[in-house]
């Protein structure tokens, strides 16, 4: 059986993987290394694992930075600090779109 499959970089150890073929599906594998997705890829297909995506909300969650920059901003009076928590933020969520 022949497997064909692209990969997109999410992040460093984060990659989304488009099935072409047995049959079209995609989802979300974390790898410490690149090579580890052929693996991954190959046992879920011949095993016929279910495939979960992760939604948008799980993957924002993970990529957020820690609201204590933000906190510690606030504290400090640094409105760098504080404009650079929302500008992440906000690159999140361009990261990861609703839907």
């Amino acid at each position: 059986m022949s497997i064909i499959y692209k990969t997109e970089k999410i992040d460093n150890s984060t990659y989304k993987v488009l099935l072409e073929s047995p049959e079209k599906r995609e989802f979300v594998v974390g790898v410490n290394d690149v090579s580890e997705i052929e693996e991954l890829v190959r046992m879920t297909v011949q095993n016929d694992f279910p495939v979960l995506m992760p939604s948008y909300k799980e993957l924002r969650r993970e990529a957020y930075p820690p609201m204590t920059d933000y906190l510690d901003g606030i504290v400090k009076g640094d409105q760098a600090q504080v404009q650079k928590y929302i500008d992440d933020c906000l690159a999140v969520k361009a990261k990861y779109p609703k839907g």
